[in-house]
């Protein structure tokens, strides 16, 4: 699994169902289960990386207007 494949399976959210957090995985949930392992592991490594690269003060400071209450635990 790429990127481009990891982003069309993102694409299956249902956001209609906004608010409901099950429902709008459940798509995206049905499509990895008929996945193999492997394939479940490599989306799994990819959003793990891409979560990680977004993970930091940098990002952080963009959001938070007062950073000095900030703590590391405010932020994914």
């Amino acid at each position: 699994m790429n990127e481009k494949e990891f982003w069309k399976i993102l694409d299956k959210l249902d956001w209609n169902n906004e608010g409901d957090d099950d429902l709008v995985l459940k798509p995206v949930i049905k499509y990895l289960s008929k996945l193999k392992d492997e394939e479940i592991f490599a989306f799994h490594e990819i959003m793990s990386k891409l979560l990680f690269n977004i993970d930091g003060k940098a990002w952080a400071k963009d959001i938070y207007k007062d950073f000095s209450n900030y703590s590391d635990d405010d932020f994914l």
